[in-house]
């Protein structure tokens, strides 16, 4: 969830300041976004981290994202892409994985208490950006993972399954893991 709300640029504002990261070495391919990323994470003097919560059933913890309303969502695809573009140049299939809006909004806090999911269709254009990034870095398949659309836990109504805007070459796999009890 914590690379999601980076890829959505949905980040804290209270990582803000936290400085980009210098790259060591030439072979150093970390991305300028990663000591914010941490910091969210682990948190850092005078910076609280990110809440963890478990959801859908299961006993793995998650990076809950905290929704600020006056700070849009954004495309932030650079990092995802470098991965693909790496993976092309050597020879491996790569395939993007993306934590889909419902799901993402679904797991989400909104610092004003209102309800994330009333924000999907901002989400739903910005992956759609990202998606087109995808597409023209080489990727024929993008998973995007819905968990929340089958969860037994979610009270939420699934969105209507409208691929309007989505780049028109490649494909997008949507999954929506079933749990059988």
């Amino acid at each position: 969830m914590l690379d999601a709300a980076v890829l959505y640029g949905a980040l804290p504002a209270r990582v803000d300041h936290v400085d980009d990261h210098i790259p060591a070495s030439p072979d150093d391919q970390l991305p300028a976004w990663i000591d914010r990323y941490l910091t969210a994470a682990h948190g850092g003097p005078g910076i609280d981290p990110i809440t963890t919560g478990i959801r859908f059933g299961t006993e793995l913890n998650y990076s809950i994202p905290e929704l600020d309303p006056d700070r849009p969502f954004s495309a932030e695809p650079d990092f995802l892409v470098q991965r693909l573009e790496d993976s092309r140049r050597n020879h491996i299939p790569g395939r993007a994985t993306l934590i889909g809006p419902a799901t993402f909004l679904t797991l989400a806090l909104t610092t004003d208490g209102t309800d994330p999911l009333e924000r999907i269709e901002e989400l739903v254009e910005v992956q759609c950006r990202i998606l087109t990034h995808v597409a023209i870095a080489g990727s024929r398949w993008v998973q995007v993972d819905e968990p929340a659309l089958s969860s037994p836990d979610s009270d939420q109504a699934a969105p209507s399954n409208n691929d309007e805007g989505l780049p028109e070459r490649g494909r997008v796999s949507s999954t929506t893991p079933m749990r059988w009890d």
